[in-house]
């Protein structure tokens, strides 16, 4: 098990993350906003003995820190994110969201403690370490900007981990498991923007107009066929039409009709197709009809696939450090996305699945979920899985 002057430490501290998650959670800030929430952080390090330095220097957001043990060894790199959604929080807990419209429905309130719990359990025993462990605490997650962000203002620069982990909470588990996987992991996200183009005209003389309406029906039917008949279908993809926006009162048709989606995938070659495909597919059918389209793909962040060696030296320190019985392995990936991905490009790494359900029903439910809560039990799980994986591998 892990260094039992390590688990004490992170036992006496548990208290003061529950507190400091808690303040967190009923401050929430969007991406690229979180100005309290890296004070918050820093102010909590600086109390004990950590010295964090911000990422973005100019605008004061986003947190790093580089513990040296001054012993030979490898380099290890632990991030956690900090931003909120825009999601209004239901009545219920007694530290709910205080800001409108605002709430973390992510747990990235909880990501947060799991990385501020590691650098100062393991800060206070460096003695116990070898090598470098890099410690981040990321903004802009949940828009997909934070980590491409972070790596330009330097974060990476002078050091070369040999795995870098990120951690997230996970309602599939329950305190106390920690879930990881080889292979693919999450997906890599990209947004479709279509502009279906008609006439537009009285609603009541159809054959006056070409109407974008009915066209953007079938161009909605027709990309499904890209998932269900154009690739194999043992490779994970998924176009989903979230957005559809058009027209002005029930008696008009419009001239033309705005949808809005996402891309999931895991091949990299067929990711790279799809733009061309979906151009293609959209303007037949649009042109099938009298009328045009436009489509632009614009891409977010690639997919986390993990390597079978970090899968082995996570797994390997995970059972060193909480035990065999406290880990998880994932059945499936998710098709869910991750701007850690931009760290796993350039260095092996993995997202570290932190089980944060508990007996409430709520517990279990899916992010993004107004009534969602979350085991604060994961706390001390989440901060023991960094701790070993850092003590482990290093």
């Amino acid at each position: 098990m892990l260094d039992s002057r390590i688990e004490k430490d992170i036992r006496d501290l548990i208290p003061e993350l529950i507190a400091l998650r808690r303040d967190l959670h009923m401050h929430p800030e969007l991406g690229n906003c979180e100005l309290r929430t890296t004070e918050r952080v820093r102010a909590f390090l600086d109390g004990h003995g950590v010295k964090a330095e911000y990422i973005d220097k100019e605008n004061r957001l986003g947190l790093q820190y580089l513990l040296d043990s001054g012993k030979p060894g490898d380099t290890v790199l632990l991030r956690g994110d900090m931003d909120a959604l825009p999601i209004q929080e239901p009545e219920g807990l007694s530290f709910r969201s205080q800001v409108p419209g605002v709430m973390h429905a992510c747990g990235h309130d909880l990501n947060t403690c799991f990385v501020t719990g590691c650098a100062i359990a393991l800060t206070k025993n460096r003695d116990l370490l070898k090598g470098k462990v890099k410690f981040i605490w990321q903004c802009a997650e949940e828009i997909l900007q934070g980590a491409k962000n972070a790596i330009e203002k330097g974060v990476l620069d002078g050091i070369e981990p040999r795995f870098c982990f990120g951690f997230h909470g996970y309602s599939d588990n329950p305190a106390g498991k920690i879930g990881i996987r080889q292979g693919n992991c999450l997906a890599a996200s990209d947004t479709l923007h279509i502009t279906v183009k008609g006439r537009g005209g009285h609603a009541a003389a159809p054959h006056q107009t070409t109407d974008p309406v009915v066209i953007s029906a079938h161009v909605i039917l027709a990309i499904q066929t890209l998932a269900a008949r154009y690739h194999r279908p043992w490779d994970p993809l998924v176009i989903t039409i979230g957005m559809v926006h058009g027209g002005t009162a029930c008696n008009i048709t419009p001239e033309s009709v705005e949808l809005t989606g996402t891309m999931r995938t895991f091949d990299e070659e067929l990711r790279a197709q799809l733009p061309a495909l979906l151009k293609q597919t959209c303007r037949a059918q649009a042109r099938a009809f009298g009328g045009d389209c436009e489509v632009r793909v614009e891409q977010l962040c690639p997919s986390i696939v993990v390597s079978q060696e970090c899968f082995e030296a996570a797994g390997k320190a995970l059972k060193e450090g909480i035990g065999e019985e406290h880990i998880a392995y994932p059945d499936y990936p998710t098709m869910g996305s991750e701007d850690f991905a931009f760290f796993t490009q350039r260095y092996p790494g993995m997202q570290i699945q932190v089980g944060t359900a508990s007996d409430d029903p709520r517990s279990q439910g899916p992010f993004h979920d107004p009534a969602i809560t979350f085991n604060e039990d994961s706390i001390y799980w989440g901060v023991m899985a960094g701790c070993s994986l850092a003590a482990g591998i290093c």
